[in-house]
């Protein structure tokens, strides 16, 4: 699965049938950091999450298979709303090791929390 924010919804007229009473949102993908990390797409909600919500979604065909009806064109599905994420470790994409240290801000009225869209905390345990 993988991380990513509503920042929209899509509104057909017309879709394809084994796709009808589906909401469609727009996402961004999202790194571990929370920053944009991809274009937007299209996903078929399957959670009822809204603009602004941090969900996980999956793509491929493993996407469709979270409708109802699994013999559907979906290519993303989301398929949970986070309410906290709690990252251990920051990684060196670099290099492929872990490098140890906080990410949070410091002197925040929450330190050692991050807020997704102000709803849910995001706890950096420290290394």
């Amino acid at each position: 699965m993988k991380i990513g924010k509503v920042v929209g919804s899509v509104v057909c007229t017309h879709k394809e049938q084994s796709l009808e009473g589906i909401k469609l949102l727009l996402l961004t993908p999202l790194n571990e950091d929370l920053t944009e990390a991809g274009d937007p797409l299209v996903a078929c909600d399957t959670v009822q999450a809204g603009e602004g919500d941090i969900v996980l979604y999956e793509g491929g065909r493993e996407a469709a298979l979270a409708l109802e009806n699994w013999f559907n064109p979906t290519d993303a599905a989301i398929m949970g709303i986070v309410d906290r994420l709690d990252v251990a470790e920051e990684f060196d994409r670099g290099i492929g090791r872990a490098a140890r240290g906080s990410r949070t801000e410091k002197g925040s009225k929450n330190s050692g929390w991050k807020a997704l869209s102000g709803k849910a905390p995001v706890k950096k345990r420290k290394g």
